[in-house]
C-alpha cells in the first residue's frame, strides 16, 4: 500500500496551500475592481453626436447633426470636413443648447468637402477629446 509520503514524492503536492488560495482570490478581485473602475471612468459621459446627413458647396457644407443625451447647459461637438483624399478642409466646434436635438450646422470649408464626420461630444464645460484640426501646411482653418 502507497502512503501519503510516497504519493507527495511521485506526484508533488496535491493541494494548495490556504495562503496561496486567499493570495489568489484577492489578485482575481483586485483585476476585476481595476477593470470595472477603468471601463466606468472611460465610459465618458451619456452624450453623444451623428451626423444624419449633408450637402456639401464649394466653401461650405451644411450638416445635419443629431445630438442624443441629456445636458442641462448643452452639448459642444466637433465636426470634421474632408476632401476626397481625407485632407481637412473645415473644421468647426458647435454647442447644441437643449439636446436631445437636431441641427442644421454650417461649416464654412477651403474647398468642396467630400465627407463630414462628428469627432466628438461631451456637455459644455467638459473637456472634448478630439484630435486637432490637420489642415495642410499654410492653410488656414476658414471662419465663419
Amino acid at each position: 500500500m502507497t502512503t501519503k509520503r510516497e504519493l507527495t514524492v511521485r506526484y508533488g503536492e496535491t493541494s494548495r496551500s490556504t495562503p496561496n488560495r486567499i493570495l489568489s482570490f484577492l489578485l482575481i478581485v483586485g483585476f476585476v475592481v481595476v477593470v470595472t473602475w477603468a471601463a466606468v471612468g472611460l465610459s465618458g459621459t451619456d452624450v453623444e453626436g451623428n451626423v444624419i446627413g449633408w450637402e456639401a458647396f464649394d466653401r461650405e457644407v451644411v450638416v445635419d447633426l443629431e445630438v442624443r443625451g441629456t445636458a442641462p447647459e448643452g452639448v459642444a461637438c466637433v465636426l470634421r470636413a474632408t476632401d476626397p483624399y481625407a485632407v481637412d478642409v473645415g473644421y468647426q466646434e458647435v454647442v447644441v443648447p437643449d439636446p436631445p436635438a437636431t441641427a442644421l450646422v454650417t461649416i464654412p470649408t477651403v474647398v468642396r468637402a467630400g465627407s463630414v464626420i462628428a469627432l466628438g461630444c461631451a456637455p459644455v464645460g467638459d473637456d472634448l477629446s478630439v484630435p486637432p484640426p490637420d489642415f495642410p501646411p499654410g492653410v488656414a482653418i476658414p471662419q465663419p
